[in-house]
């Protein structure tokens, strides 16, 4: 018990001096955070080939299959604690959905559950456009194109 306590106060000692501290640098804390990102943020990990996350999906297959960012895996949220071993093990976390709410309560339960690091991304599918990520569309899943039907 006193060690939980112990590492709750470091935890709060550590969040308020996070401010100071880049994306990255969260990430090689010996002690688990939960962080919300902007798009814009994701889309610089995306792009840190040094930094790789683990970009999950929590909406249903059908949101997933029609619309998605390019490398997310999609663990329906409902689904999520049946299937926690295939995450578990991954150093960094990034976790969406279509506009926030499913995202932080997945990346809630993965951070207080499993003690994980995990950001979870605040903001619309509407504006992952305008954030310009690499989005992918119904008709851009293999074998659904007259190409592949050849």
């Amino acid at each position: 018990m006193m060690r939980e306590q112990i590492l709750r106060m470091y935890q709060k000692k550590e969040r308020l001096s996070l401010k100071k501290k880049s994306i990255f640098d969260l990430k090689k804390l010996e002690v688990p955070f939960m962080e919300a990102i902007t798009l814009k943020k994701l889309k610089t990990m995306l792009f840190d080939d040094e930094n790789p996350i683990f970009l999950l999906d929590v909406r249903t297959p059908q949101e997933h299959y029609s619309k998605r960012i390019q490398g997310a895996i999609n663990i329906p949220l409902d689904t999520l604690p049946s299937q926690i071993s295939l995450i578990k093990d991954k150093p960094c976390i990034v976790v969406h959905c279509a506009h926030g709410f499913r995202a932080k309560r997945a990346a809630e339960f993965l951070y207080e559950t499993e003690r994980l690091n995990v950001y979870f991304v605040k903001g619309d599918i509407e504006l992952w456009e305008q954030a310009e990520l690499p989005i992918l569309y119904e008709d851009d899943f293999p074998g659904t194109s007259e190409e592949a039907s050849r």
